[in-house]
């Protein structure tokens, strides 16, 4: 026995989930719910499950890169908005989702769209000219 450490043998707690892996695991289960009460055609719990799913995703730090989640809480819960015809609420979520992921163009469109819906041609006009810069952008790389 050379005394070298085996990897079962403790020490090291990297590979540990902290508080907020915790988190996220739970956004994410959340999301499947959200999921699960809209394939049921149970749009009031799949709103709660969305709003608890953006107050989760909320309580942590923000990463740069790909998200963890696949479609972060304030871009689910902004395009169910739209889709229950309540644009004002809608913009509020795009908007947050922007602060935490800026020029996410998933984002942008919802915004676009909770624009457009409001009838704020300038402000629409503004968003679509950022988009197309950002896909041009993407173009030249």
């Amino acid at each position: 026995e050379s005394g070298v450490a085996m990897c079962s043998s403790g020490g090291s707690n990297r590979n540990l989930p902290d508080k907020e892996d915790v988190q996220r695991a739970q956004a994410h289960l959340l999301h499947m719910k959200a999921l699960l009460a809209h394939s049921a055609d149970d749009l009031e719990l799949k709103e709660s499950y969305l709003i608890e799913s953006v107050e989760r995703e909320n309580s942590f730090s923000y990463s740069y890169g790909p998200p963890d989640i696949v479609e972060p809480s304030h871009e689910n819960y902004g395009y169910f908005l739209l889709a229950n015809d309540r644009p004002h609420e809608a913009l509020i979520q795009f908007n947050y989702a922007l602060e935490h992921g800026p020029k996410r163009v998933v984002a942008l469109k919802g915004k676009l769209e909770a624009l457009i819906s409001m009838d704020k041609t300038e402000e629409a006009e503004s968003v679509k000219t950022e988009i197309a810069q950002i896909q041009n952008d993407r173009q030249e790389i």
